[in-house]
């Protein structure tokens, strides 16, 4: 813990957390454009999360509209493709994720959603 905290203290690392969090929402958002599934995508700063079945996330009631079984598919779709999400659907990233990760999530994803869920 007093490592992280160490880390966390020099300059850059939320500013880090932040253009990596984005580069993984904005990916996966013109993909789903780009693929034609319906959903949308959340999060701040290094944390996302995909819906699908829904234009929005407002409140609680369209949480509970979007398609989890959709959500599901393309969860197990990004396993075989060799990447690990949260089954809750949040995903975090971390300082040890690189803007290389996110080329080889988003290409999986590509992947996934030209499958179908």
């Amino acid at each position: 813990g007093l490592a992280t905290l160490k880390e966390l203290r020099r300059p850059g690392p939320y500013e880090k957390l932040d253009e990596l969090g984005e580069q993984f929402r904005a990916g996966l958002s013109k993909l789903l454009v780009e693929t034609g599934v319906q959903g949308c995508v959340t999060g701040v700063g290094s944390m996302f999360q995909v819906f699908f079945g829904v234009e929005r996330i407002t409140d609680y009631r369209s949480q509970i509209a979007a398609n989890r079984q959709a959500f599901v598919g393309f969860w197990t779709g990004m396993f075989r493709q060799g990447i690990f999400m949260s089954s809750r659907a949040k995903n975090y990233l971390s300082l040890a994720h690189r803007p290389a990760d996110a080329d080889q999530f988003l290409g999986a994803a590509r992947r996934v959603l030209r499958e179908g869920l």
